[in-house]
């Protein structure tokens, strides 16, 4: 190939074909997170260049010079991994202001898992100490939040949303998993008739609709959630609040209500007064 078609032809399959972002998913992090916010998604993509730079180089070494040798190609991309997330552990002990923190929500007994497990929310409180001057950023599945429109027209990134609403269920003396709870026992309630509106006591009416397919977890939890939409009135206060199969599971696995302009975004203010969920003791 001519020599001066050769660069181009990379370019255009960089930009394309082969972006780092968009095709293979990589470096997700300041586009997922921040790329709303013009001066941090600058610095956060930045510091994501910086490491895919270097760390590409040292995973090529890695693979041309011990994994092909030993006949080890099968672990090249966990090793990649291990070669990436050490890099970035170097990288933080040079950085006294930057704390890298790996979690999983929910690792399998196989895993052998021994880091941050649990809400991001909560692990976010735990490392931060303190909300003022600090800026966290979530690495996690391919842009699917942004995607799907669950983060709606809301400016704030990913975290904060998070941080907010958990800070906002915590001053009502509530937990997720109890907001959930009462949000399924009110489902399971309505499934008794389909398309109907049905009592039940004290002063709630109860509708669930069905639509044929299913959603995933945007966070890539494992299964895939029915079109169910479950319709709650109370009488008592006259106002009525409307929320899907999925909805149960973000607030309950992920401490997530979607983001302000969202279909299916709910304050957790108006679903604890709508459902009457009472503070836990």
């Amino acid at each position: 190939m001519n020599s001066a078609v050769y660069p181009l032809a990379v370019f255009f399959a960089a930009v394309f074909t082969n972006n780092i972002l968009l095709s293979n998913y990589l470096g997700m992090c300041s586009f997922l997170s921040v790329s709303r916010e013009l001066k941090t998604s600058l610095g956060l993509g930045a510091a994501v260049t910086f490491v895919m730079a270097v760390t590409s180089l040292l995973n090529w070494l890695v693979y041309h010079y011990l994994l092909i040798p030993l006949d080890l190609e099968y672990l090249r991309f966990i090793v990649f991994i291990m070669v990436i997330a050490a890099f970035v552990q170097l990288v933080e002990m040079k950085l006294p202001n930057f704390t890298f923190v790996p979690a999983l929500s929910e690792p399998k007994p196989e895993d052998n898992w021994e880091g941050e497990t649990g809400l991001i929310t909560d692990i976010v409180t735990r490392n931060l100490f303190s909300g003022e001057n600090v800026e966290a950023y979530l690495c996690g599945s391919p842009g699917v939040i942004t995607l799907h429109g669950f983060l709606g027209t809301d400016t704030r990134n990913l975290v904060d949303i998070l941080i907010d609403d958990d800070a906002k269920t915590k001053r009502m003396g509530l937990s997720h998993e109890r907001i959930s709870r009462r949000m399924e026992v009110l489902r399971k309630s309505g499934l008794r008739v389909l398309g109907e509106f049905i009592s039940i006591e004290p002063h709630f009416e109860v509708k669930v609709d069905t639509v044929r397919g299913k959603l995933p977890c945007p966070f890539g939890h494992p299964g895939i959630f029915p079109k169910i939409n479950t319709t709650v009135r109370n009488l008592h206060i006259k106002r009525e609040i409307t929320y899907t199969d999925l909805n149960i599971h973000l607030i309950g696995a992920h401490g997530f209500y979607e983001g302000k302009g969202s279909p299916f975004r709910i304050e957790p203010r108006n679903l604890v007064e709508v459902l009457e969920i009472e503070a836990e003791e």
